[in-house]
């Protein structure tokens, strides 16, 4: 029979440097659980019943400074993207998250690129479907970050 002893919790962590959230290519649907979270814990009563961890990255926290792109950029990246201004295909620009993307740039190193996801929303026109979208955009460059997408 059942018992309070059977309960468990499941945790969906995600990872942060230095207040930022990392992101890996799943990790920026606009949703939260399982599909999308680095770091997976069932505990219960007895403790941890199960951790499952997809990537554990350790930071070098340097001391170099970086200089982001203005905002106008990002807005003129997504303008290229999906068209000369925005209000022309209903596109709606929900809400930017910045966050650090690591790379590998040998078999034991990653790079870390500061990134700003733009969450978008497309309404067509005469109709009540909206699409969701997503943008990565370099933050140091403000051009779309190709490396995240696929």
């Amino acid at each position: 029979s059942w018992s309070t002893s059977d309960e468990a919790y499941y945790y969906y962590l995600d990872e942060t440097t230095q207040g930022l959230p990392v992101f890996s290519k799943r990790s920026v649907n606009d949703y939260a659980g399982d599909d999308r979270s680095q770091i997976i814990v069932c505990a219960g009563n007895d403790g941890i019943r199960y951790l499952y961890m997809k990537c554990f990255f350790l930071f070098d926290i340097g001391v170099d400074k970086v200089k982001f792109a203005p905002i106008d950029n990002i807005k003129e990246c997504i303008k290229t993207k999906y068209g000369k201004t925005l209000d022309e295909n209903c596109i709606t620009v929900k809400k930017m998250v910045l966050g650090v993307y690591p790379f590998a740039t040998d078999k034991e190193k990653n790079a870390v690129v500061p990134v700003w996801i733009c969450f978008l929303e497309r309404k067509t026109k005469g109709s009540e479907y909206v699409e969701k979208l997503y943008v990565p955009i370099n933050a140091i460059t403000g051009e779309e970050f190709y490396d995240m997408e696929g």
